[in-house]
């Protein structure tokens, strides 16, 4: 019996033994698997969050770089004391090219303002919109302001060439051309037509004020035989309070305009001259404030021509309306004599001179 109960005890050691072995290496497997989990978890865990902290460190240092000013060159400021004839202007691409492309958009720009300004006929529409409403305890008051300016010039260049004095390529990726009008003893008759369109209307009533402008500029380029090439652009911006909208062609290229706080400056002191009075932000490229600039100095001092002034007056129902329309119809030409850059604005001294 002792011998009995000793093998039946050592049987049951012996189960135990086994039961608990193979408990604890299951244990430890399924320990060890969880642990190979955690650890590729953690690995997965640490590369995306490196790869993230990567794209954001990178792309901070992109913004970081925007935010510091261009500095743009001294000719661009003073071109008449770069220029290599009285005849000059400066074009300017749009940002985001390459700078091959974005110089010869900036040389085709200059070319087509350099005609705009030795004689460019100008019709303008301006109508002052007023309503006051005098029926209730408190008078409302609503009034729009609208001028709309067109500008063209169609050219056979003869016995003409242009130079290109000046150029410079900006980390925005934009390229700026100061362009001189020679002449020449070539017989070749390029054809240069150039239409471009400016539109400021203002809103105002008891809540506020509210401003849209529509600037566009068409340039087209013949080439004389037996070439027959077109060189063609085309520039529309839309803008309405701090918000706009871009559209931009050349050579059957659609331009993407690259989203950047865009900031330049001078390495030269700007001294603002009191008879620059319109300025744009350059916060949206230097060629948006610079085309925009230029057609709205153009619009305002053609205010100061010859017009003819039509109006009109409605009083019924305790509401008085007033409309006011000026037209005209002008020529003129002017040059660009300084450009002068103060806070990120962008402002023009152009003289002026009508033709009869």
């Amino acid at each position: 019996m002792k011998t009995m109960g000793r093998l039946f005890l050592l049987s049951v050691f012996f189960v135990c033994y086994f039961i608990f072995t193979g408990l604890a290496q299951e244990g430890e497997t399924s320990y060890r698997y969880s642990l190979d989990q955690d650890k590729a978890a953690f690995e997965n865990l640490m590369e995306s969050e490196s790869e993230r902290f990567a794209r954001t460190d990178s792309q901070n240092f992109a913004h970081k770089y925007y935010l510091i000013a261009q500095e743009l060159p001294d000719w661009l400021f003073s071109p008449e004391k770069y220029a290599t004839t009285g005849d000059f202007f400066i074009g300017v691409s749009d940002p985001g090219m390459d700078s091959l492309k974005a110089l010869e958009l900036a040389e085709h720009r200059a070319k087509a303002l350099l005609m705009l300004s030795r004689g460019t006929h100008i019709d303008n529409v301006s109508d002052n919109f007023m309503v006051s409403n005098g029926g209730n305890q408190r008078e409302n008051k609503k009034s729009q302001y609208l001028d709309f300016t067109r500008l063209s010039r169609k050219k056979i260049l003869q016995n003409v060439n242009f130079a290109t004095d000046k150029t410079f390529y900006t980390k925005y990726g934009e390229g700026i051309a100061l362009v001189s009008l020679h002449s020449s003893n070539k017989k070749k008759k390029d054809t240069i037509e150039v239409q471009g369109e400016f539109m400021q209307l203002a809103r105002e009533d008891d809540y506020g004020l509210e401003n849209t402008v529509f600037c566009k500029l068409n340039i087209r380029t013949y080439k004389a035989l037996p070439s027959r090439d077109t060189v063609f652009s085309e520039y529309l911006y839309k803008g309405r309070g701090r918000r706009f909208n871009l559209q931009s062609f050349f050579q059957n290229d659609t331009i993407v305009f690259p989203a950047h706080p865009y900031r330049y400056e001078s390495s030269i002191e700007n001294l603002k001259d009191s008879s620059c009075i319109i300025s744009n932000s350059l916060s949206a490229g230097l060629w948006n404030s610079y085309i925009n600039t230029l057609f709205s100095n153009i619009s305002y001092y053609n205010k100061n021509l010859a017009a003819n002034v039509k109006s009109s007056y409605d009083n019924y129902s305790l509401k008085n309306q007033v409309i006011i329309r000026t037209v005209s119809r002008n020529r003129l030409s002017f040059s660009l004599k300084k450009i002068i850059i103060r806070n990120n604005e962008l402002f023009l001294k152009v003289n002026w001179q009508q033709i009869k």
